[in-house]
C-alpha cells in the first residue's frame, strides 16, 4: 500500500503543472518497475508473508 501511495503522489505531482517532463515520466516508470519486480519475486517465493 505504501508503494501504491508513492506512485499516486508522484503522478499527482507530475500532473500538477499540466506538463509531464521526461524526468517525471522516468521517475514514475522507475517506481512502477520496482513494484513489478517485487511482485514477481513474491510470486515465485513459496513462503507466506
Amino acid at each position: 500500500m505504501k508503494d501504491q501511495n508513492n506512485i499516486k503522489d508522484a503522478i499527482q505531482i507530475a500532473k500538477a503543472d499540466g506538463v509531464m517532463t521526461p524526468k517525471e515520466k522516468n521517475a514514475i516508470n522507475k517506481k512502477l518497475m520496482h513494484v513489478e519486480k517485487k511482485i514477481i519475486k513474491y510470486q515465485r517465493n513459496s513462503e507466506i508473508y
